[in-house]
């Protein structure tokens, strides 16, 4: 429920104008440690959007079970070159340390918040969040 519904609605805040939307879906993401999708489906998807460039668009035949593990392994791997090309036009360098803490920053914050909240070790926690994450999607 988290997931489906959840990256749906993030979906359609993300289209949204306001900063109080865009925040909120990056919220909704943040449960499913798919923030990277963000940036990838905004500037990526929306480009490449029907070509093979795009990691969300199934291939023609291309069976669901073939299509899940592309889309999700293209979709970081775009954001990362995303990242890496935005740092690069700004003169800086690409740092995957700091694209890591930008995707994934933001979830094990939460993990260690609900840890505290529930009294339980973030090492505890953290397999479960993976899966419900990994389910999630």
């Amino acid at each position: 429920l988290n997931g489906g519904l959840g990256i749906t609605v993030a979906h359609e805040l993300l289209h949204k104008p306001r900063v109080v939307d865009k925040a909120l879906a990056h919220m909704l993401l943040t449960n499913v440690c798919y923030l990277h999708w963000a940036d990838e489906h905004l500037v990526g998807h929306h480009t490449n959007v029907a070509t093979p460039k795009d990691p969300a668009t199934s291939r023609r035949g291309e069976s669901l079970y073939a299509f899940l593990p592309r889309t999700v392994i293209g979709s970081f791997v775009s954001a990362w070159g995303l990242y890496a090309n935005r740092v690069r036009e700004a003169g800086g360098v690409p740092l995957k340390t700091l694209f890591a803490l930008k995707t994934f920053g933001p979830p094990l914050a939460w993990v260690a918040v609900l840890s505290r909240i529930i009294g339980c070790r973030v090492r505890q926690l953290l397999p479960l969040w993976a899966a419900k994450a990994g389910i999630g999607l």
